[in-house]
């Protein structure tokens, strides 16, 4: 059964990619002005779910067990048929274009799209690490009590859910992948500061950066890939999402030979140079793939 289970929520993870797509087919076919804001509040959603689902699953299991909670998982999942089912969302051809009031987008193309997760998986391999190894450090090298370690980090995805329309309003005005550039570099200092933290302002600091790093991750990768390989939206939405597992798997090997050779807090240097050599690419990304986003918000390649 637990194979069945592993296999069923593999295919139903594929959606989330697909759903994205759906928006942009319909935002290309009727643009606005803040396109990336509004697949920033659908992302927002996704990781609202992250930080509501933990606490209202562990009171709801406190009351009534494991498997119940489980039951209910699925009876939420089945009731996203209710809205999604009813949703007629045609494809959006490139033939549409000249009736959609959008201007024609070149593409970059399948290895501009290759070359921009590959690295965001490197750049986000630093996140498996922080839920792996910083609650330890908080734990037996800065003594820090229960109640204190949990608080520390929910600050991330909490400050996260509140960065990401600023991050999406930041993309409007200076492009989408500029801003998440930034964002892997906000990363980068903050396992910085993780590595060199030896009291809790430091811990936090880089709680706060690493807030910054996934807003404009979490905000603004599904939008980029989306413009680097506009005639396939449904594919660059999916390559995209299934980055963020890939980094968990590369992350936990990272952090489980660097735990071993360099110890804590030092464990987050090499995430560190991983996410300032994704920063440095995407930079170099973007000015080979000519992607510019004008104030509109409107993609074009050229």
């Amino acid at each position: 059964m637990s194979e069945m289970s592993i296999v069923a929520l593999s295919i139903g993870g594929a959606a989330m990619g697909q759903l994205f797509a759906a928006c942009r087919d319909e935002l290309s076919r009727h643009p606005t002005a803040a396109d990336t804001r509004v697949l920033s509040v659908i992302r927002m959603a996704y990781t609202a779910g992250f930080v509501i689902g933990p606490v209202l699953g562990a009171w709801f299991g406190s009351l009534v067990g494991l498997r119940p909670v489980l039951l209910a998982t699925a009876g939420c999942l089945l009731m996203q048929m209710v809205p999604l089912g009813r949703q007629r969302v045609p494809r959006f051809r490139r033939s549409e274009e000249g009736t959609s009031g959008r201007p024609a987008v070149a593409e970059a193309g399948p290895f501009a799209l290759a070359a921009f997760t590959g690295l965001s998986v490197i750049a986000m391999a630093g996140d498996t690490i922080k839920f792996g190894y910083l609650p330890i450090y908080m734990d037996e090298q800065l003594g820090l009590p229960d109640s204190l370690r949990g608080a520390v980090i929910g600050l991330q995805p909490l400050l996260e859910f509140c960065l990401m329309p600023v991050a999406a309003r930041f993309a409007d005005r200076f492009s989408p992948i500029r801003v998440y550039a930034v964002g892997i570099a906000l990363g980068a200092v903050a396992d910085i500061a993780y590595a060199t933290s030896h009291s809790l302002t430091g811990v936090i600091v880089g709680q706060v950066l690493v807030a910054g790093q996934w807003a404009c991750v979490a905000g603004l990768g599904v939008v980029i890939a989306q413009s680097l390989y506009p005639s396939r939206v449904g594919t660059a939405s999916g390559v995209f999402m299934s980055s963020v597992p890939i980094a968990g798997a590369i992350g936990g090997l990272v952090g489980g030979i660097g735990a071993a050779t360099l110890g804590l807090p030092h464990v987050f240097f090499p995430p560190a140079l991983l996410s300032a050599i994704g920063c440095g690419g995407l930079l170099l990304l973007a000015r080979s793939s000519k992607v510019v986003e004008s104030a509109a918000g409107r993609s074009t390649l050229g």
